[in-house]
């Protein structure tokens, strides 16, 4: 009995890390949630997802690169103030990257490569990955979600409550880092 009890006890700790936190004033998404997000969707053949690590008020995510040549690219991010009135969040961010060859000579050769990418071409390259996506551009170091462009987001910002656009009664105020998680605070809007 108290085996079935630990296990289920353990499942339930492992499950709970995955879902978003209530607070008083907004919510938070834990790191565990986010890093599976990560994997679902940037894995692939040219680079994997290796980690996140949130602190406060910024974050690290980690990337090996497969190919051209094998390397780790680190991303130091931190979110920047949110424009409500846009319905935009935005994160500015920088690139730095490490050769992971035993080789001396293929080390060179990869130091050159992120020497390049650091240079512009990684700035490049995340432009290139954004441009698809209608909700999301890129400029200058700078991720910018816009929220009335991604479908699901905006049909819940356009809802009605009490006759009024939810996005018209509630509005992000901040969102950053924390140990941890991304911590987004909400506020109510004036009802005019």
């Amino acid at each position: 009995m108290r085996n079935w009890q630990t296990r289920l006890a353990e499942t339930w700790q492992k499950t709970s890390a995955r879902l978003p936190r209530l607070h008083r004033n907004g919510f938070s998404l834990p790191r565990e949630l986010l890093l599976g997000q990560l994997h679902k969707h940037l894995d692939g053949d040219d680079f994997t997802v290796h980690d996140l690590v949130l602190g406060n008020d910024a974050g690290l995510l980690t990337l090996d690169v497969l190919r051209p040549a094998k390397a780790r690219l680190a991303i130091r991010f931190h979110f920047l103030p949110v424009d409500w009135a846009r319905r935009e969040l935005a994160l500015a961010y920088t690139l730095k990257g490490e050769a992971h060859s035993p080789s001396l000579a293929r080390r060179a050769l990869t130091g050159l490569v992120l020497a390049t990418l650091e240079a512009g071409w990684g700035d490049r390259l995340i432009r290139k990955r954004a441009e698809p996506l209608a909700w999301l551009s890129c400029e200058r170091q700078q991720l910018t979600l816009h929220l009335d462009r991604l479908p699901r987001v905006a049909r819940w910002l356009e809802r009605p409550v009490f006759g009024q656009a939810l996005a018209e009664r509630l509005a992000i105020t901040d969102i950053r880092t924390v140990p941890d998680a991304i911590r987004v605070t909400l506020t109510r809007t004036p009802v005019a």
